[in-house]
């Protein structure tokens, strides 16, 4: 029994030391508002998943990266350029690395910011610039619009004033 238990942990704690996970603390609203570029609350109009590989920096080895972009249909700008009516916005939609998924159809407030970079290295040390593209992370203060309290939408638009 004592075997079995002590085999199970070892296996546990070797099986869990290639896993990584996002951490961070959600920022308080002026500070999302300000670490923000676009702020709005929209709806998922359209999900695109997309793949691509790449060749990791002074290696032969390639990796395959997964992100998917959601178009949002713009209800309520907040921060940001209002003459826009949709938006895309791309992240890896898995939340072991930060990404956020969306559910189509439903209704969001997203604190956005733009990108213009691509790192091309896992130790996150070499980037390269790309064509600019708005993403969002768990790290924001993005959220379903039925879970943001009217507090933090007031605040967003006096700041917005300012």
């Amino acid at each position: 029994m004592k075997k079995t238990l002590l085999l199970t942990l070892i296996f546990l704690l070797f099986s869990a030391s290639d896993a990584y996970s996002c951490s961070c603390l959600k920022s308080k609203i002026k500070e999302g508002f300000k670490n923000s570029d676009l702020i709005f609350i929209g709806k998922v109009i359209n999900e695109e998943w997309n793949t691509s590989t790449e060749k990791i920096a002074n290696t032969n080895k390639t990796e395959e990266y997964k992100r998917v972009t959601y178009t949002f249909l713009i209800n309520e700008f907040i921060k940001g350029t209002e003459s826009i009516r949709e938006v895309e916005i791309t992240t890896s939609g898995f939340e072991g690395d930060c990404g956020m998924s969306f559910e189509v159809g439903a209704e969001y407030l997203i604190y956005s910011y733009e990108i213009d970079y691509r790192t091309t290295s896992n130790l996150y040390l070499i980037s390269e610039k790309v064509k600019p593209y708005f993403t969002t992370d768990l790290c924001t203060r993005t959220n379903y619009i039925n879970n943001v309290k009217q507090r933090e939408l007031k605040k967003l638009k006096r700041l917005a004033k300012k």
